[in-house]
């Protein structure tokens, strides 16, 4: 049971979330900011991990695409695994507690350091879609080849079961692209986006189904999402908005899939 102390931490939280939320786009689903506290951005409270060149022997690893790290965060400990890449790609991890933990993660590797505890709004990408909640951690960035190091703790110290997955993606889609992206059921297409001035505009089109599009730009930290911004059922992107970088913008995760999450699908996907 959550002390009083959580308790009102998140209902602190949830005001100002609430807060941010209360606006609605034409055609669309409001688009969020990730509440102050959820941005990920490593400050002192941060677990202090530096990744190894390679893991270490005996080191559990998480297989990206593939099956789901299972496990249980001891009180006041961490539990860690670790996964290497062979090629710069899109990476986006999550986390989620069966018997309702409040889990935190950090990410720790080549060229990032970052720490969630309560991301909002969460990515959707993995086969836990509708077990996620406000208070799960999940982390999207574009990483170099390399080992990376995940550690998973609980806010409140308490141990607490956890479901961790990770997927990754190689496809590239820059100014003038046009790509066919699919995806499985309570999966994703995951694609690193290549911004030449910040004011491109990402769209869907002929699509199977209801398409839904996350943004991650981590070094601004910021991430938001769109439904139906575009034509008919599409989603659409406009990064020259300041919800999605302003012009600003040089790299961003772009995350697709059905609005419904148990469903498979198709899209093109544009960028102009």
């Amino acid at each position: 049971m959550m002390s009083s102390k959580v308790r009102t931490r998140r209902s602190v939280a949830l005001a100002a979330i609430a807060t941010a939320s209360l606006f609605v786009l034409s055609g669309c689903f409001p688009l969020v900011h990730w509440a102050e506290h959820a941005q990920g951005i490593p400050d002192e409270s941060s677990p202090d991990n530096d990744a190894p060149d390679t893991a270490p022997d005996g080191a559990e690893m998480l297989e990206a695409n593939g099956q789901s790290a299972t496990g249980r965060v001891p009180a006041d400990g961490a539990e860690t695994v670790h996964f290497q890449l062979t090629e710069r790609s899109a990476v986006v991890l999550g986390a989620y507690s069966p018997d309702g933990g409040d889990l935190q993660m950090s990410l720790e590797g080549e060229g990032v350091s970052e720490f969630v505890d309560d991301a909002f709004p969460n990515i959707e990408a993995f086969s836990f879609n509708q077990e996620l909640g406000s208070f799960d951690p999940t982390i999207a960035h574009v990483l170099e080849a390399g080992t990376y190091q995940v550690d998973l703790t609980t806010y409140s110290s308490a141990s607490a079961d956890f479901v961790l997955e990770l997927r990754t993606g190689t496809q590239t889609i820059s100014p003038g692209d046009e790509l066919s992206v699919d995806w499985e059921a309570d999966q994703a297409a995951i694609l690193i986006v290549d911004l030449q001035t910040g004011s491109e505009v990402l769209e869907t089109s002929n699509a199977s189904g209801d398409p839904k599009v996350w943004v991650s730009i981590p070094s601004m930290g910021l991430r938001d999402y769109d439904d139906d911004g575009g034509e008919s059922l599409n989603a659409l992107v406009e990064f020259s908005d300041s919800r999605f970088g302003g012009g600003d913008a040089t790299e961003a995760v772009v995350i697709v899939r059905d609005y419904d999450p148990s469903s498979s699908g198709s899209a093109q996907v544009s960028l102009r």
